[in-house]
């Protein structure tokens, strides 16, 4: 249900204004051996500042997810990439308990002919602090 919700607000930003970004890709943590699908997000509030929402689903056994929302601050814009370090909070249903925690990390954005590659590395700092590596197509 959550999933839903998060894709019928993405729809609807999306939809609303031309300053929003939608998103599909992949996602793992590698100490967990968790794999998963991703949609994500985002506002770009103005030349340097973006927020983006994510919502990842892990194909594991006790059905994890993960909910996203995060700030970023452009720093490096060259014509082929974009880096903009991030710092959020995070919900995370991970082996059946429901956590809240911080996340930090970087975006990197690589345009292409219509469609953008997104390349997330972050860390998650809650009581089962984990490395996450999120990749997919910005539309």
């Amino acid at each position: 249900m959550r999933a839903l919700l998060i894709l019928f607000f993405c729809i609807n930003a999306y939809f609303s204004t031309a300053q929003v970004k939608l998103g599909v890709g992949t996602t793992i943590v590698p100490e967990q051996t968790a794999f998963g699908a991703q949609i994500r997000g985002a506002y770009q509030h103005s030349n340097t500042v973006s927020f983006s929402a994510a919502f990842g689903y892990y194909f594991k056994k006790d059905s994890n997810f993960a909910i996203d929302l995060d700030a970023q601050f452009k720093i490096v814009d060259l014509s082929s990439v974009t880096v903009a370090p991030f710092a959020g909070a995070t919900i995370r249903q991970t082996a059946g308990s429901l956590g809240t925690g911080l996340q930090a990390g970087f975006f990197i954005v690589v345009p292409t002919d219509g469609v953008d590659i997104y390349i997330e590395p972050k860390a998650i700092l809650d009581n089962d602090t984990a490395l996450v590596i999120a990749g997919g197509l910005y539309f």
